[in-house]
């Protein structure tokens, strides 16, 4: 009995240490301005766990050990990676990419850069719609509507 005390004590005390190495991790990601960013994605290199930065630019993460590191995303600015080390605030500032985007088009089943699309782009107005008066179907009403 008295071994089976003494494993146990072992093992508790094993188990805190471990959990002692995890931390919560806070920060504020900013653009080059100065200006707080909505929106950022910020994952765990090497899993599926992320979070994003509320309203207010800020952001939490739990349970990150001291190993892991931090993908900063945002589109229109550069990717920045920070290693967590003995870290539990990460303030980071995301430069402007360099990289030019393409134009992208929005089909129905998905986006393709408008060079990729095979096939027509039509445009139709509000005007077009409301002229044709087809009732709620919206694929009923865009039928023989094309404008260039």
């Amino acid at each position: 009995m008295r071994h089976l005390i003494i494993f146990s004590a072992l093992l508790l005390l094993g188990c805190s240490s471990l959990l002692a190495q995890t931390r919560n991790v806070t920060g504020l990601v900013k653009d080059s301005r100065g200006e707080t960013l909505i929106g950022v994605a910020i994952q765990v290199v090497g899993t599926d766990r992320g979070t994003q930065t509320d309203l207010d630019g800020l952001f939490s993460l739990d349970g990150l050990l001291p190993s892991d590191s931090l993908n900063f995303t945002y589109v229109g600015l550069e990717m920045l990676t920070i290693a967590v080390g003995d870290q539990t605030v990460i303030n980071v500032t995301l430069t402007e990419s360099t990289v030019q985007l393409a134009e992208v088009v929005v089909v129905g089943y998905g986006t393709q850069t408008k060079q990729s699309v095979v096939g027509s782009i039509v445009q139709a107005t509000g005007d077009d719609i409301r002229q044709r008066n087809a009732g709620t179907d919206l694929s009923n009403t865009l039928t023989g509507v094309l404008r260039a």
